[in-house]
């Protein structure tokens, strides 16, 4: 039997009870399946010509400042040091050597990583349709990243209700973001629908401690924050790495972005 859900969320499956039998009633099987199952259901795409511009722009900037700056883990050789260099870049190990004070030379930036951050709040039902417009934004963002294999990790600021080890963990004692780790492919993807399939549209905490936890200061990833915040009030939360874009998306409006400087 096939079955289609039109609305995101989480179902329960109750335990199954099989019959069947052949047209006389000579000879019947049962079956009964037990155990509480459940089935997620992904939000849906946003399609909305102002996303894809936004995106457009923001992945267009990601492979630019992939060589505007630089990585200071990937060292690419060695020069004679002149003045405009700063102390840190200096090779010690290499100006013993005696050939005067040697800088190091780093490569451009690899890989450009950036984190998705979903903070949606439905303090009422009449806001839930911009919360949903933010979950499906998300997964369209995610889908957008993964056919550029760009490196993204993904979290969501939200109760959530989960199965472990077949027991029901309720929303209010799941008190906690859920996230996935660095990286992109099929099952990264999956991962991160359950995880949109999953939110309960109910902030698991504030924005400031949300952004501060999973985007903290120093964090050399760029940002794509997805919310029903105003845009003013996100990014004071936010504290973007020189040369790391920040782009800022609310279903009224989707097209807030800015470099850092």
């Amino acid at each position: 039997m096939e079955v289609r859900l039109s609305r995101r969320g989480r179902y329960l499956l109750e335990p199954l009870y099989l019959g069947s039998g052949d047209f006389l009633g000579m000879t019947e099987m049962t079956r009964r399946v037990t155990g509480l199952q459940e089935l997620i259901v992904p939000p849906r795409e946003w399609t909305m010509p102002a996303l894809d511009t936004a995106m457009g722009g923001f992945l267009g900037e990601l492979a630019v400042n992939r060589f505007l700056y630089q990585d200071p883990i990937l060292t690419a050789g060695y020069r004679p040091y002149t003045s405009q260099d700063p102390m840190r870049s200096i090779s010690w190990k290499q100006s013993a050597r005696g050939m005067g004070l040697i800088s190091k030379q780093y490569d451009s930036t690899t890989e450009p990583r950036v984190a998705v951050l979903v903070h949606a709040d439905a303090s009422s039902e009449e806001q839930m349709p911009a919360v949903e417009a933010c979950y499906s934004m998300a997964r369209t963002v995610c889908r957008m990243l993964e056919e550029k294999a760009i490196i993204y990790r993904m979290a969501v600021n939200s109760t959530f209700d989960v199965l472990i080890n077949g027991a029901l963990v309720a929303g209010n004692q799941w008190n906690k973001p859920l996230e996935t780790g660095r990286g992109y492919g099929t099952e990264h993807f999956r991962r991160a629908l359950e995880i949109l399939g999953r939110a309960a549209g109910q902030p698991a905490e504030s924005c400031e401690r949300f952004c501060t936890e999973y985007f903290g200061p120093g964090t050399q990833d760029s940002c794509i924050m997805i919310t029903t915040q105003p845009e003013e009030t996100v990014r004071s939360c936010l504290h973007l790495a020189p040369g790391r874009s920040l782009l800022i998306l609310r279903p009224e409006q989707p097209t807030g972005k800015e470099d850092a400087e």
